[in-house]
C-alpha cells in the first residue's frame, strides 16, 4: 500500500466497513465465543491469522484487571512514516478501556512517547468524582519489555472477570478485542447486536492529526453539537470547532456548518474531545478527524430509553446547574446600541405591541471606552435603565479579553500575572471583534479565581447584572474568521496530509502546547466563584458560557428567515442541546427596532400562539416558549423538578418504542413536545392551511377547541389537519393529562405571576367506564429565586393531582350531569407547601368540545379534595 492510502484527501470514511452479514457474523462468533474463549485461549494462539495488508496495529502487550482492560499495540506496515520529523505516525498506541458501570464504559487511546499531546485535566473542576475514578488508572503505561502479557490468541473478552460494580452475568455489553488488526467489538448481550466496531486498519494516529472510523448498527444518529439543519444526522461532514462560524455560510440547504462550541455528543438508535473535530457520516458509520488532543469515547448503552441513557451522560459529566427561574421567560439582546434614548425605544416597541420580556442581554455598547468591567455610566446610566425596565433581569456580555489600556482589568491582570504567554514566556497579545489589542487571562492560572472575583465585583457594583454572558472564552475565539490560514500554512503545526477541516482553519501564535487553551468545561469553576462571591444573593447564581451556548449572535437577525429556516436554525437546537445537557434552550431576538412585530421571534406562529397561551410558566414543565439557554457545571445536581423539566423534547424521548417517528426525520426534526403532555405541529411553510403530522399512539385533543382527534380508529400515523398560520400553532393536549395554566394579561413577565390558575383537564375513559386524568402542579404562590430554591430544591414543593368523572342521570327531572372529584396530595407527606388558588377549570372530554367552568377553589398546604358538577 503506497503512501496516498494515509492521505485523508484519498482515504474515504468507510460506509460498508460492517455490513449487515458482517455484522451478523461477528454477532455469531461473538456468541459462541463467550462460552468458549476462556477454556480455548491457548489454543487460539497457534491458529494462523490473516493479517492485514494495509497500515495497522497489533497488539505487543496487554492486561486484564478488574474494571477493564489495558493494551499496548504496535503499528504494522507503516514503517515509512516513523522518521517523518514533522508529524510522525504513532508507532506505539496505549489502549484502555474501562468499565463505568453494568451500562457504559470508556475506551481511551494515546500514543506512546507523544509530549504534546493534550489531555484533559482529571482533577476538580473539571472533571466529577465519578469520573476521577474512573481515570484513576490511566497513569498506568506499557513499556515495550513489559513481563506482564496478559493477552494470548486471537481474542480476548471482557467477561472473563466480573469487576466490582456486578457480577459479569449482570454487565449488559460484551468487549471483544481482535488482533492482526487491532479491533475492539462491542455487543449488547441482550440483542447480541454489534454496537460499536472500531478497526486499526483505518486508523491514523499522530500527534496533529487523527483519523479514526467507527461503526454502529444503525444509520439513525442523532445529535453532534450545535449547528443549523436537522436533529437527525444525513450523511456528510459536521465540523466541531470553537470558533464563531462564518455568516456567509449560514443556508438552510447546507446542514453541515457548527456554531459557536462543539459537543461531541450524540445518540445512536440501535435495531470527549478538547481539539478541532470533523465527523463524516455515511450511513451507519462515522469518521473522526481531530486535530491534536487524544482520542477518549465513552459509550452509554442505556435501557432503550433515549431519556434514561442521556441521564447516564449527564451524571458521567458532572450533572448540571438548576437555572434561575427567570431564565425561562422571555430574553431579548440588543446591538449596538448608544444610550438610553435606544433603550427607551426598545421598551416602547415592546410594550405597544403587548410583547413579554423578562431577561436583557447587552452586548459590549455598556462598557466604557470597550474596557472590559469598565461600566459606561454616562451613556447608561444604571437607575435610569432600572427606570426604563423595572422587574426586568440584565446579562452583559463579556469577552475575557482585557483591553492593553490605563484600566482596573489590565494593571491588576499584570500584576497578579494571569494572562496568557507562548511557548517563549511572551504575553500572547491578539485582537477583539473591535479590533483593540486585547490580553487574554488564563483560566488555569492559580491568580484566575481573585482576579475574576474582584473584577466581577467593580462590575458589580456598578452594574446589578443578574448573570454573566461569556461572550468568547478561549484564545482561539479571538481570531478573525476571515483571516484564518490553511492548516498546512501554520508555521506550527506541520501536517503531513494535505487536508483542511472544513470551516474555520487553524491559525495559531503558540506551539501545540496551545490547546489547552481551547474550551475545556470551566463552568463549574465561573458558578461556584460567583456563588461564593454573591452567595446573599440568589438572583445571580450562574454564568453562562458562550461555547456551550445555542449561539447565533448577530447572524440570526441578518437573515430574513421563513418558518422553516427559523425551525431549523433554532427550534431543532433544542433537541441537540437536550443531549448535551440542557433543560431548556432557545434563543434571543435580535434587534427589535428594525423589524415588525411578528418578527421577533422569527415566526409568525410563536408570538401569536405565545399570545393566546400567556405564560405557562406555573407547570413543572415550565411551560413557557422560552428563550433562553443555560448550563453549567455546579453544586445543584441535577433538574428543579427532575426530568418533567425540560421545556422542549424530539418526540422519541417519551415514545422511544414507536418506530414510526424513527423512520420518518421530519416526525424526529418538525413536531415537538412541550414536556410530555403537549405536542406542537409548527406550519414550516408559508400560506400553508394542511399538514400531516404524526401522531403517536395515544389520545390526542386539540388545545383551542377541545375536540378529540378521531380522524383514525387507531391512532399511530399520520392524520390531515388543517390549520390557519396566521392565528396559531397546531397544538395537541394528551388526554388522560391535567395541565395547570396562568391567565394573567399579556405583556407582562415571571415577576408579575399571580397566584391564580386555570386547571386544563383532559379525561380519558378507563376499563370501567369512568373517566380520569392525572398531573403534576408547582405548589408556590411566590416565585422568587429564595422561595423556589427553599421551597422546591431543598425541599418537594411537587403536588399531585387526581382528577374522576362519573356520569349520574336523574330521572325527575331528567338531567344527565358529570360529578368530577379532584384529590391533591404533596409528594412529601408533611411537607410546607403554599396554598393553591384555582378560579377556572377547562375540561375535554365530556363532551364533544372544550367545557369551562367558573369556580374559585383554595387548596390549603396543596392538600385536600373537593367535587364540582359539570352538567352535560
Amino acid at each position: 500500500m503506497n503512501q496516498d492510502y494515509l492521505n485523508p484527501d484519498t482515504l474515504q470514511c468507510n460506509q460498508d466497513q460492517l455490513s449487515e452479514t458482517q455484522n451478523n457474523q461477528i454477532t455469531e462468533n461473538v456468541s459462541k465465543q463467550n462460552s468458549e474463549q476462556t477454556q480455548n485461549v491457548q489454543n487460539n494462539q497457534n491458529q494462523p491469522t490473516q493479517k492485514a495488508e494495509s497500515p495497522h496495529y497489533e497488539i505487543s502487550n496487554s492486561q486484564k484487571y478488574e474494571d477493564g482492560m489495558y493494551i499496548y499495540a504496535t503499528c504494522k506496515k507503516c514503517d515509512q512514516f516513523y522518521g517523518n520529523p514533522n508529524n510522525p505516525i504513532a508507532q506505539n498506541l496505549n489502549l484502555t478501556i474501562k468499565y463505568i458501570s453494568n451500562d457504559s464504559f470508556q475506551f481511551f487511546m494515546s500514543g506512546m512517547n507523544f509530549t504534546k499531546e493534550f489531555e484533559l485535566p482529571f482533577q476538580d473542576p473539571f472533571w466529577s468524582s465519578q469520573q476521577q475514578q474512573i481515570v484513576s488508572q490511566y497513569s498506568v503505561k506499557f513499556s515495550r519489555d513489559d513481563s506482564q502479557n496478559f493477552f494470548s490468541g486471537n481474542i480476548f473478552q471482557s467477561d472473563d472477570q466480573g469487576g466490582k460494580f456486578n457480577k459479569r452475568n449482570f454487565r449488559n455489553y460484551l468487549i471483544s478485542i481482535r488482533d492482526n488488526p487491532l479491533e475492539v467489538i462491542v455487543t449488547r448481550k441482550a440483542t447480541e447486536q454489534v454496537i460499536f466496531f472500531f478497526s486499526s486498519v483505518d486508523l491514523i494516529y499522530s500527534e496533529n492529526y487523527k483519523f479514526i472510523n467507527v461503526t454502529t448498527n444503525t444509520n439513525q444518529i442523532f445529535g453532534l453539537g450545535e449547528r443549523p439543519g436537522g436533529f437527525y444526522l444525513k450523511d456528510g461532514n459536521y465540523t466541531l470547532w470553537n470558533q464563531q462560524y462564518d455568516p456567509e455560510r449560514l443556508d438552510k440547504t447546507y446542514y453541515t456548518p457548527n456554531m459557536n462550541g462543539f459537543h461531541p455528543v450524540y445518540l445512536s438508535k440501535e435495531k470527549k474531545t478538547s481539539s478541532a473535530l470533523e465527523v463524516e457520516k455515511k450511513q451507519n458509520n462515522l469518521c473522526y478527524k481531530i486535530l491534536g488532543g487524544q482520542v477518549n469515547f465513552v459509550i452509554f448503552l442505556g435501557d432503550g430509553k433515549p431519556a434514561n441513557v442521556i441521564k447516564d451522560f449527564h451524571q458521567f459529566v458532572g450533572e448540571y446547574i438548576i437555572p434561575p427561574f427567570w431564565s425561562l421567560g422571555i430574553h431579548h439582546k440588543f446591538y449596538n446600541f448608544k444610550n438610553l434614548n435606544d433603550l427607551q425605544d426598545l421598551r416602547n416597541n415592546f410594550t405597544s405591541n403587548n410583547l413579554s420580556l423578562d431577561v436583557l442581554w447587552f452586548d459590549q455598547s455598556y462598557l466604557y471606552n470597550g474596557q472590559a468591567f469598565n461600566y459606561d455610566h454616562q451613556s447608561f446610566p444604571y437607575n435610569n435603565l432600572t427606570q426604563i425596565f423595572p422587574n426586568i433581569n440584565f446579562i452583559p456580555s463579556m469577552q475575557p479579553g482585557v483591553k492593553i489600556a490605563d484600566s482596573v482589568a489590565y494593571i491588576d491582570g499584570v500584576r497578579r500575572n494571569v494572562f496568557i504567554t507562548d511557548d517563549k514566556q511572551t504575553v500572547y497579545s491578539g485582537k477583539n471583534d473591535n479590533g483593540d489589542s486585547v490580553l487574554y487571562p488564563d483560566f488555569f492560572s492559580t491568580q484566575i479565581y481573585d482576579f475574576w472575583n474582584e473584577m466581577f465585583g467593580i462590575l458589580y457594583n456598578d452594574f446589578k447584572f443578574n448573570g454573566i454572558y461569556f461572550y468568547q472564552n478561549e484564545v482561539t475565539d479571538f481570531t478573525n474568521y476571515k483571516k484564518f490560514t490553511a492548516i498546512e500554512e501554520n508555521q506550527h503545526n506541520y501536517y503531513n496530509f494535505n487536508k483542511q477541516i472544513q470551516g474555520n482553519k487553524i491559525n495559531k501564535q503558540g506551539t501545540q502546547n496551545n490547546y489547552k487553551y481551547q474550551d475545556l468545561n470551566v463552568n463549574k469553576v465561573d458558578n461556584q466563584d460567583m456563588q461564593n462571591m454573591f452567595k446573599d444573593d440568589l438572583n445571580f447564581n450562574y454564568i453562562k458560557h458562550h461555547d456551550f451556548y445555542d449561539g447565533y449572535n448577530n447572524y440570526e437577525s441578518q437573515n430574513q428567515l421563513d418558518q422553516s429556516e427559523f425551525f431549523y436554525e433554532f427550534l431543532t437546537n433544542q433537541n441537540k442541546l437536550y443531549i448535551n445537557s440542557l433543560p431548556l434552550n432557545g434563543t434571543h431576538s435580535n434587534k427589535f427596532k428594525e423589524y415588525y412585530t411578528h418578527n421577533l421571534f422569527n415566526i409568525q406562529q410563536t408570538y401569536l400562539t405565545y399570545n393566546y397561551l400567556n405564560q405557562w410558566a406555573k407547570l413543572p414543565l415550565n411551560f413557557v416558549i422560552s428563550k433562553s439557554s443555560f448550563t453549567g457545571l455546579g453544586k445543584y445536581g441535577g433538574h428543579l423538578v427532575d426530568e418533567q423539566f425540560c421545556t422542549w423534547d424530539p418526540l422519541f424521548l417519551v415514545y422511544d418504542i414507536d418506530v414510526n417517528i424513527f423512520e420518518n426525520p421530519k416526525f424526529v426534526e418538525e413536531q415537538l413536545l412541550i414536556g410530555n403532555y403537549i405536542m406542537a405541529c409548527p406550519i414550516l411553510t408559508p400560506d400553508t392551511i394542511a399538514i400531516d403530522p404524526y401522531f403517536p399512539q395515544d389520545n390526542w385533543f386539540d388545545f383551542y377547541s377541545g375536540i378529540q382527534v378521531k380522524n383514525k380508529q387507531d391512532l399511530g400515523g399520520k392524520i390531515r389537519i388543517q390549520n390557519d398560520i396566521q392565528s396559531k400553532i397546531p397544538l395537541y393536549v394528551k388526554g388522560g393529562t391535567i395541565i395547570p395554566l396562568q391567565t394573567y394579561e399579556n405583556g407582562k413577565n415571571l415577576q408579575q405571576m399571580d397566584k391564580n390558575n386555570t386547571l386544563l383537564t383532559s379525561f380519558i375513559v378507563q376499563q370501567n367506564g369512568d373517566l380520569s386524568s392525572k398531573g403534576t402542579v408547582l405548589g408556590l404562590i411566590e416565585f422568587s429565586e429564595q422561595n423556589i430554591y427553599d421551597k422546591c430544591v431543598q425541599q418537594n414543593c411537587l403536588i399531585d393531582i387526581n382528577a374522576n368523572a362519573v356520569t349520574v342521570v336523574e330521572r325527575f327531572p331528567q338531567q344527565s350531569y358529570y360529578n368530577i372529584t379532584f384529590s391533591f396530595r404533596s409528594q412529601v407527606s408533611g411537607q410546607l407547601i403554599d396554598d393553591l388558588y384555582i378560579n377556572q377549570f377547562i375540561f375535554f372530554g365530556l363532551s364533544e368540545n372544550k367545557m369551562t367552568q367558573n369556580k374559585t377553589v383554595i387548596v390549603k398546604n396543596g392538600v385536600g379534595d373537593f367535587s364540582l358538577t359539570v352538567t352535560l
